[in-house]
């Protein structure tokens, strides 16, 4: 599931990237600076495109691709960095975002313009239905945008009012104000928005997101910022921390390792265990600490349980997700 996304990314590079690159990215010199303004597209184009292409080939299912999206959203909906730093800001920080370390990064935002733009991609393809009635999608302007000839490897650089121009060429309207709205405004509510256009919104509940799950099995992680706000790596050293939410509140911080959890040994199993019986006894949840040369006990006052995102639809809006899916025949 994980690697199918991978490869199709990788994939949608040899296009988007090595064909037609942003042209603020075709510094011919060490001393010239490089312009990520477009990261969005170079890197965020694959990013859609890596889940919608294997959803289509029947490599992941529709729940594993709405639970990715739910996820991804979750951690938007969470995170404090979406209430200071815009996602455009992010491709402008690339270079340094990319080395940045990952204490903290639900608060500073790393270089999530792979994410977000998963968002943004997703309501153009829903605009570009909406505005052809239905003739149109992101399909016609990947083949507009990114068509060549064949023959020799050639590089076709691109300016962001390429894409605009493109954009109208298939459907008139205010393509810049769309796009904008993702990149510029500070929250969540382009997300919110994008999804609702589609007939989706982000709901939480305590069954566990399978894409979640994938990931942490392969990585030997822990996710459980939705909740407590922790995430953990597999020696179950903390390696980020929710600000806001019951484990920050509690003075817990990365690099710290969490050694017990209500008196016994710690595992992901016993932690969620203990979220899901402070549920019911309102107790605070115990963690035995080991901070450097230190050992301490801290309280979770968090009683609302297992908490994972998901997707679920509008009643009555039409599902304008399932149709990006859906597998193509023919050119």
């Amino acid at each position: 599931m994980l690697l199918a996304e991978l490869l199709a990314h990788e994939y949608v590079h040899s296009w988007n990237g090595k064909f037609r690159r942003p042209e603020g990215l075709l510094s011919f010199d060490y001393f010239s600076p490089m312009d990520d303004s477009l990261l969005w597209v170079y890197e965020g184009m694959p990013q859609f495109w890596g889940n919608v292409l294997p959803a289509r080939a029947g490599l992941i299912d529709e729940k594993q691709y709405t639970d990715m999206l739910a996820e991804v959203a979750g951690n938007f909906d969470t995170e404090p960095g979406v209430n200071w730093r815009t996602l455009a800001d992010t491709a402008r920080a690339a270079q340094h975002l990319y080395d940045a370390p990952r204490a903290w990064q639900s608060s500073s935002r790393e270089v999530d313009f792979h994410d977000a733009a998963n968002f943004l991609w997703l309501e153009v393809d829903a605009a570009l239905r909406e505005r052809t009635h239905g003739r149109s999608s992101l399909d016609d302007f990947v083949r507009r945008f990114y068509a060549g000839t064949s023959g020799a490897p050639a590089l076709k650089p691109y300016v962001e009012d390429d894409i605009y121009d493109t954009l109208a060429a298939i459907a008139p309207g205010d393509w810049r104000g769309l796009v904008h709205r993702h990149l510029d405004e500070l929250g969540t509510g382009a997300i919110a928005d994008a999804l609702a256009r589609v007939g989706w919104k982000l709901s939480y509940s305590a069954q566990q997101n399978v894409w979640t799950s994938a990931w942490d099995k392969k990585h030997k992680t822990t996710n459980r910022r939705w909740s407590i706000g922790l995430m953990l790596d597999e020696k179950n050293v903390v390696t980020d921390v929710v600000a806001n939410r019951a484990a920050a509140a509690a003075s817990v911080s990365p690099s710290m390792t969490i050694l017990a959890v209500n008196g016994r040994k710690y595992t992901t199993e016993r932690l969620d265990a203990t979220i899901l019986e402070a549920q019911q006894t309102k107790a605070p949840i115990e963690l035995l600490i080991d901070s450097g040369e230190f050992y301490r006990t801290v309280e979770l006052h968090y009683t609302d349980g297992p908490r994972f995102p998901h997707l679920e639809r509008i009643q009555g809006r039409a599902d304008g997700l399932t149709p990006a899916l859906r597998a193509r025949r023919g050119s």
